[in-house]
């Protein structure tokens, strides 16, 4: 489930610290979300 988190680390040097800190921060609450999960929009 963690495995994004090293990749992360390897990109830290193209597009800094600050911005992996919150792509990781994001993947893990994707990941820790339950239930259906869709891109549905309502209008």
């Amino acid at each position: 489930m963690l495995d994004i988190l090293p990749l992360l680390q390897y990109l830290q040097p193209e597009i800094g610290a600050t911005s992996v800190r919150q792509l990781s921060r994001i993947a893990f609450a994707m990941m820790a979300m339950t239930g259906r999960v869709t891109m549905f929009s309502a209008r």
